[in-house]
């Protein structure tokens, strides 16, 4: 999509980067409109299935770049035949219009997701089919057997029996040991809902974590493993990200804000992947908790190929209401997930402003590489427009850079 801007109106030079509050409408990346107009709605029930059901002839499109979670908006822009069938089949023929995003990032690893269609365009490009959809993730499925399908005169990859995966939180550790006799004056789980409200409140003279006198585990951890509070402590590291954005767009569901968050953490892939086969939600929530706390704690962002200082964790702003990162898709098709920053070091810039295709509209684009190895890492955003702050922002994208973790992956 072309941005409103001609390069006959645009001045490079004369653009400063400029600070303070985000006023740009972070609505339109998350509504990727780069994939152009004319798209026909998907109309249908909301996709879900009760868990261990087994689904049969749902196609497969396979993305080994990207890692997706239910609740995450899935751009997708195909060329090859394979995939225009696959997902003509999904749009056609399926009756949720679903389809499932299978990655190839660790051998072995058959947890995907199951994805529905919301709109779609197919279209003729010089002689060239084409098919752009916009889709969103749904559930968690384990894949039993892959085979191929004949379709449209087209071999597609179909999944003959797809197991939908069973998503739980677990229960506060304090319950097992909770005194049946004290249920009366307090109430019947220990947590207190994350979005503020407590039930201990209406009981003030029951101590929170009573039970923990009778165990041997120190309070603060049991403070630590209390539900509100992990996720209060995910949200403090997440706020500086958000600028005025208002973090309350999370989901409320425990399940749904533990996909959510880490979906938006700036980390490799083949990370995502083990939080992704988490069944539990208080366990992914933990791990969560402990990668963030590692980025703020080595707050470096380097080259993946020569590991030279290109950024700060600290730098990290969202420009897309989906959060810090998100995952947009060019016009090879090929996918990146990226995380935007206000500022970089040791880049080099090259070519020219264009507009075309911009992931970020009234934005145009110029390729970031590493100044030590040439390696490309991303792209510098600049906009000429004054209304709109802020005027400069950068994205890197995750297969070629790597936030400092200094511990083993989960």
């Amino acid at each position: 999509m072309s941005t409103d801007i001609t390069d006959s109106e645009f001045d490079e030079d004369a653009i400063s980067e400029t600070g303070g509050e985000i006023t740009y409408d972070r609505h339109l990346p998350a509504m990727h409109v780069y994939l152009g107009e004319n798209f026909i709605d998907a109309f249908g029930s909301r996709l879900f299935y009760e868990y261990d059901s087994i689904l049969r002839e749902i196609p497969i499109i396979l993305e080994e770049n990207v890692v997706f979670w239910p609740g995450q908006t899935i751009p997708l822009y195909a060329t090859l035949p394979a995939t225009c069938k696959a997902l003509k089949y999904a749009i056609k023929v399926q009756r949720y219009h679903a389809f499932i995003c299978q990655h190839q990032l660790v051998e072995n690893i058959s947890c995907s997701i199951i994805a529905q269609v919301l709109s779609y365009k197919i279209a003729n490009e010089d002689g060239v089919e084409c098919v752009a959809v916009r889709a969103i993730g749904r559930q968690r499925v384990h894949l039993d057997s892959i085979e191929t399908m004949m379709f449209e005169n087209t071999d597609i990859l179909m999944a003959r029996d797809a197991k939908i995966l069973i998503d739980y939180v677990s229960r506060n550790p304090l319950d097992y040991i909770r005194m049946p006799s004290l249920d009366r004056i307090f109430p019947g789980k220990s947590d207190v809902e994350w979005f503020g409200t407590s039930n201990t409140n209406t009981f003030p003279m029951v101590e929170k974590f009573y039970e923990s006198k009778f165990t041997t585990i120190p309070k603060w951890i049991l403070n630590r493993l209390d539900l509100s509070v992990l996720i209060n402590n995910i949200l403090e590291h997440t706020r500086d990200w958000y600028n005025t954005l208002p973090i309350t767009n999370s989901p409320m569901d425990v399940t749904d804000f533990s996909f959510w968050v880490a979906s938006i953490l700036p980390v490799k892939p083949f990370r995502k992947v083990k939080l992704l086969l988490v069944s539990d939600a208080r366990t992914r929530l933990e791990r969560v908790l402990a990668i963030l706390e590692k980025l703020y704690h080595y707050n470096e962002i380097v080259c993946s190929l020569c590991e030279v200082d290109v950024g700060r964790v600290h730098d990290i702003i969202s420009m897309s209401s989906n959060g810090p990162t998100g995952v947009y898709v060019n016009t090879a098709c090929f996918m990146h997930e990226i995380v935007t920053v206000k500022s970089v070091r040791n880049v080099e810039e090259s070519g020219r402003p264009k507009g075309s295709f911009s992931w970020f509209p009234n934005y145009k684009w110029k390729l970031l590489a590493c100044s030590n190895c040439g390696n490309h890492i991303g792209w510098k955003f600049i906009t000429p427009l004054t209304n709109i702050c802020p005027s400069i922002f950068y994205a890197f994208t995750l297969l070629k850079v790597r936030c400092v973790i200094d511990s083993p992956p989960y």
